[in-house]
This record gives C-alpha cells, sequence and structure tokens, in this order.
C-alpha cells in the first residue's frame, strides 16, 4: 500500500515569524510483527512553469513490534521555505493499525507550523 500527504507548500515564515528549517516524519508500528515501509519526500521550487519534482529524502525504515521512530529532513537535507513538498510512504502502512502508522510535521525550534500538520488519518492512498 502508498499512500501520501499529497501535495503542501511549506510557508516562507510560520505564525511565530520564523522559517520553517525541518519537516519531521513520526512513523510507529503498533503491530506485533516487523513492518517496513520506504519514506520519499519530493520538492517542488517555486516556478511559473511546470517543473519536475526534486527527491529530497527517499529511506527504507523498518520498525520492530511496538515500537516508533522519526525522522527529520532539514535544510540541509533540501527543505526550503516556500517549496511545494510531498511525503509518500509505501509498504507496511494500514489505516486499521494494522501496519505502520505515519505522522508529518514541520516547523522550527520545536514550534510546530499548523499547515504543515498531517495525521495519518489524513493521508490519501494511492496506486
Amino acid at each position: 500500500m502508498a499512500i501520501t500527504t499529497g501535495p503542501f507548500r511549506a510557508p516562507l515564515l510560520m505564525q511565530n515569524g520564523t522559517a520553517p528549517d525541518t519537516l519531521a516524519i513520526d512513523l510507529t508500528n503498533p503491530t506485533r510483527k516487523n513492518k517496513t515501509v520506504r519514506v520519499i519526500v519530493e520538492r517542488w521550487d517555486l516556478s511559473p512553469t511546470p517543473t519536475a519534482g526534486t527527491i529530497i529524502f527517499d529511506q527504507v525504515i523498518t520498525l520492530p513490534p511496538n515500537s516508533s521512530q522519526f525522522v527529520n529532513v532539514l535544510v540541509a537535507q533540501g527543505f526550503i521555505p516556500g517549496a511545494l513538498y510531498r511525503v509518500t510512504v509505501i509498504g507496511d502502512t494500514d489505516e486499521d493499525a494494522e501496519g505502520i502508522e505515519v505522522v508529518v510535521n514541520g516547523g522550527a525550534n520545536g514550534f510546530h507550523e499548523p499547515t504543515m500538520f498531517f495525521r495519518h488519518e489524513d493521508f490519501v492512498e494511492i496506486d
């Protein structure tokens, strides 16, 4: 199964006046089996003409039973405020808690931007 946030734009400035510098992806395996997913983050820069997305993060992650892990995509890895993003998770995911559950949020210095927050149920299933 594959799920995605769909496209979303990182703001240039967050509500607290600072620029976001991190996209945090939280993964939880609530099952009794090892589960594996591939996490992909794509970025589209601001452009008046169509452009291809750039993959800035692509990692396969295996979680043991009843565990969680987070990954941060930072400015140094290609996260840019104002750009368009899409997070896709492929593999052992499931809406009925039979696979890895995913939460995405963006922000800086411990402050999270509400427009960059996606609960597991906010993700859309894709082919």
